[in-house]
């Protein structure tokens, strides 16, 4: 993982900043205890496991993903794309690597947090922990966002506003349907 250690310091410097010395809790202060599920999240791409490496790429790319989560179906969590990785494996190799399929490239190292965990807990355990990235669940188990130390960077060092929760669902071929177009156009409003 590229500058692995630089966002690990990145968020223990932010953690440090906003819970040190504080006698009445700032409004960030405010923000590390609210849960996870209350902040923005990018958009939820998930892919079949079968889509070719080009098709995910283009489409993270297409709609600003830098993490996506694959899925035989709604009951499993097979992995997770780290969308700079498939970039680097298409510029590196030959042509053949942008039809393999994603279940080939896909990380397996995934952690797990319910989406009632707090933005700090979740900071906590990503910083600690050896994964590139945490998939937010619900009361039932879905999926319903990933979280990256980018992403608690940016919310940490915003005002915590924008873009919601959204879930973009792609076919076996790695095209969308129409609700996840419905949901995709109402995301390019938002942003």
């Amino acid at each position: 993982m590229q500058n692995g250690h630089h966002w690990r310091e990145q968020l223990l410097e932010i953690h440090d900043s906003l819970v040190s010395g504080v006698e009445e809790p700032s409004a960030e202060y405010q923000m590390l205890h609210s849960l996870i599920r209350h902040l923005p999240h990018e958009p939820l791409l998930v892919f079949n496991p079968d889509v070719t490496v080009a098709s995910a790429y283009h489409q993270m790319y297409e709609y600003g993903v830098n993490f996506s989560l694959i899925q035989e179906s709604q009951d499993t969590l097979l992995g997770v794309l780290d969308r700079g990785e498939l970039e680097a494996l298409l510029e590196s190799a030959s042509g053949k690597s942008s039809e393999l399929a994603v279940s080939a490239v896909m990380g397996r190292n995934i952690c797990i947090e319910p989406d009632t965990a707090t933005l700090l807990e979740v900071m906590d355990r990503i910083t600690m922990g050896a994964c590139p990235c945490t998939i937010i669940v619900d009361s039932a188990g879905c999926p319903r966002s990933i979280v990256t130390p980018q992403s608690l960077i940016r919310i940490l060092v915003s005002d915590g506003q924008g873009v919601d929760e959204v879930g973009l669902r792609t076919g076996s071929n790695g095209s969308m349907n129409a609700s996840s177009n419905a949901l995709a156009a109402a995301l390019n409003k938002v942003a």
